[in-house]
């Protein structure tokens, strides 16, 4: 014998499930009537959203039924040879199975925004990424991405005018920059760092000019900075560096810049780490560059060695940030040093700027630690 809450003219009881017959017995508090159904007259019929209502009647009356809602019902039934019971359960697996695909299914899709698709998006070209994404629709991502960190940047004076007319050096010697629109500012700070951004934005730490040695140097890391614009490597690292949001990009991106915003809001662009492969590349690019325009790349190969050995001594601190964001390792630095090697050139370049000249200019603003 077993026994379930049951409702019968919408009076609450139990229903008893007995070896030749279901008996409804309302609750002692109300005034409902007893019913009872032999088996084999009973007839049970299923309803609600998930089919989890089970409703008993006699065969023909389905208007006088008892409702219950624990699927327990069904295997007393069956217990006591009830054979329509075994054709009910039958359906509730099919139902659950198919329940069962449809969340695996829902999941795998999860799955797929959660990991592949940051995956491909790293991975795609940078002419894919362009038909993709309008350079409007990559400027307004980076405006996101800007007003996300809090900033100390000089717009206008001598170092701002000094460092564009390098980036302008640069963009004169090399036909693929020249078609680029590229913001250069100056972000005063002591670290030393320097970040492309979506949209041809290029910043530099002023912490970073300091230590500088060279104006080599110095044009040796904006080569490098450009070469991840020209590549849109940080569009790229967005959907790999963000995982699910990537897909939210993706919806954002092909549907209106402003459907971004909640994305990015709050995120801090130091958290934009440059993969192995997209710092090779830059670095590949930034040699190129260099060499169009005559310059010598020692000076990039002296600043990340230097920068490299005061990371390692642990004498770099906080101030040292460029790591964080631009990975290096033994096997980049030694790439770096290789393709000098096997890549001599004249290094005879007009350089409009001096190193003397662009630090004087920086050593006038306020550098907050």
């Amino acid at each position: 014998m077993h026994q379930f809450p049951a409702l019968l003219d919408r009076k609450s009881g139990t229903v008893t499930v007995h070896q030749d017959a279901v008996e409804f017995i309302p609750d002692a508090r109300t005034e409902g009537r007893v019913l009872k159904i032999a088996l084999s007259e009973l007839e049970v019929r299923t309803a609600g959203e998930n089919r989890s209502f089970f409703f008993l009647s006699r065969k023909g009356q389905p208007s006088d039924s008892i409702s219950v809602e624990d699927p327990a019902l069904i295997t007393a039934l069956s217990r006591y040879g009830y054979k329509e019971a075994v054709n009910i359960l039958n359906h509730a697996s099919r139902r659950w199975r198919k329940r069962k695909l449809l969340i695996g299914g829902f999941l795998a899709t999860v799955a797929v925004l959660l990991f592949g698709l940051p995956v491909l998006i790293s991975k795609l070209p940078g002419n894919w990424v362009s038909r993709l994404v309008s350079q409007e629709t990559e400027s307004h991502l980076g405006r996101i991405l800007i007003s996300s960190v809090q900033w100390t940047v000089e717009n206008e004076g001598p170092s701002q005018d000094k460092l564009k007319a390098l980036v302008r050096f640069l963009q004169d010697k090399n036909p693929e920059l020249a078609a680029l629109q590229i913001y250069v500012k100056l972000n005063r700070t002591s670290e030393v760092n320097a970040y492309a951004l979506p949209g041809g934005m290029l910043f530099v730490n002023s912490g970073l000019i300091l230590e500088a040695q060279s104006i080599e140097e110095i044009l040796g890391i904006l080569g490098h900075e450009l070469g991840h614009i020209q590549e849109r490597h940080v569009l790229k690292n967005i959907g790999g560096n963000l995982g699910l949001t990537a897909g939210g990009l993706l919806i954002g991106l092909t549907i209106s810049p402003d459907a971004m915003n909640w994305i990015f809001r709050g995120n801090s662009i130091v958290s934009l780490k440059h993969s192995r492969d997209h710092e090779r590349e830059a670095d590949e690019k930034g040699f190129e560059y260099l060499k169009r325009a005559s310059v010598s790349p020692h000076g990039t190969v002296q600043f990340l060695d230097r920068m490299q050995s005061r990371e390692l001594s642990g004498k770099g601190g906080t101030l040292l940030s460029l790591f964080s964001s631009h990975p290096i390792s033994e096997e980049r630095l030694q790439a770096q040093k290789d393709r000098v090697i096997e890549n001599s050139y004249d290094a005879k370049a007009k350089i409009p700027v001096t190193l003397e000249e662009l630090q004087m200019a920086v050593r006038g603003l306020e550098i907050k630690p």
